[in-house]
């Protein structure tokens, strides 16, 4: 392992069958009364994954009246937001354009990076239920391609500033994580963060339990390299790899038309679109 992180998968190998096998069974049994609240893809998928129940054992140290809740309240949640509804048709071209949240490369670890760029950032409150949802997007993207072996999460604070704080969607973001895909995430990687934005950080870490804070570590340009080889990092992060971040989807509509579709007004469109466009050619 080439830095210390917080491996949850491997972690879980500890827990015995017969706890597994308990709480899949107590799980069951409240699906079977209200099945309606639950994606038949993700029952199947606990009725055959065991990592599946491990991460809430995990979570919860153990503890079957609390891990059973987790699951219940995460299983619930995936079905009500649509997660697995979720594609590139709902989302603007101009978020992949301007890439402020993308799956780049592994670490040293092996694990998948989902990359966050702060200063791409901006709070407009007609979009905010567009861009939760493509952080989740996202997320389960990332937790489909580790198959549990975990994701790091890297964050790009250059240039940012308190103009790119938004503490509600910081807020949605780790509670997504924490609650909906415990154990998805095992080390967390500030990049450059600006002195102003310290008492951000400290607020941020702050909602982080003991272990999780010890995983999370601020980087710079000197050091970036102990963490991420050059080759699985974009040239905006001092990376060689050459393989596009901005993959714009074929079917995903602009700004404007995905506004006509949720009954955003125009000018909001133009909003988004005038914020986002100088990120296009960076």
């Amino acid at each position: 392992m080439a830095f210390p992180t917080l491996n949850a998968f491997e972690e879980s190998s500890a827990i015995s069958v017969a706890m597994v096998t308990e709480l899949r069974q107590k799980f069951l049994e409240i699906v079977s009364k209200n099945p309606e609240l639950y994606y038949d893809k993700d029952i199947d998928k606990i009725k055959s994954d065991d990592w599946s129940l491990k991460r809430f054992l995990n979570q919860n140290k153990c503890n079957e009246e609390k891990a059973l809740e987790s699951i219940d309240k995460a299983m619930k949640w995936r079905k009500s937001f649509g997660v697995l509804e979720l594609s590139d048709k709902d989302f603007p071209k101009q978020f992949f354009q301007s890439a402020p949240l993308f799956l780049y490369g592994q670490d040293l670890n092996g694990s998948q990076l989902l990359i966050m760029r702060a200063k791409v950032s901006r709070k407009i409150k007609s979009w905010i239920p567009t861009a939760q949802k493509f952080f989740v997007y996202l997320v389960e993207k990332a937790e489909t391609m580790n198959k549990g072996k975990g994701a790091t999460l890297l964050l790009d604070c250059k240039d940012s500033g308190v103009k790119n704080t938004d503490i509600d969607f910081m807020k949605f973001s780790y509670h997504v994580l924490n609650d909906y895909y415990p154990g998805l995430v095992n080390a967390g990687l500030v990049y450059k963060l600006p002195k102003v934005m310290e008492a951000v950080y400290k607020a941020v870490k702050s909602w982080l339990n003991e272990e999780q804070e010890k995983y999370c570590y601020l980087i710079s340009k000197k050091n970036i390299h102990e963490y991420v080889a050059q080759n699985q990092l974009p040239d905006l992060l001092l990376g060689l790899n050459q393989e596009p971040y901005r993959n714009i989807p074929d079917n995903s509509p602009t700004a404007h038309e995905l506004a006509e579709r949720l009954g955003i007004k125009v000018e909001k469109a133009d909003k988004l679109v005038k914020h986002l466009e100088p990120f296009f050619i960076e």
